[in-house]
């Protein structure tokens, strides 16, 4: 049985295997380090534009894999 992740999920794990600091990532992405500090720790989500610039910025894409 496959572990079906959520792309929040696989998101939060880039960045915390990512070499940069959340801080850096934050200003790579063009967004406030506070909304990445709060997706971090689970209190609020990422807008689908600042979703997209931290994933671009971690080197993430979505592919369809069915």
């Amino acid at each position: 049985m496959q572990l079906v992740r959520t792309p929040s999920e696989i998101l939060k794990a880039a960045i915390i295997l990512d070499a940069r600091t959340q801080a850096a990532i934050a200003r790579d992405s063009h967004i406030s380090k506070a909304i990445l500090s709060r997706f971090m720790a689970g209190k609020r989500g990422l807008s689908t534009r600042s979703f997209d610039q931290v994933a671009v910025s971690v080197g993430y894409c979505l592919k369809r894999i069915a």
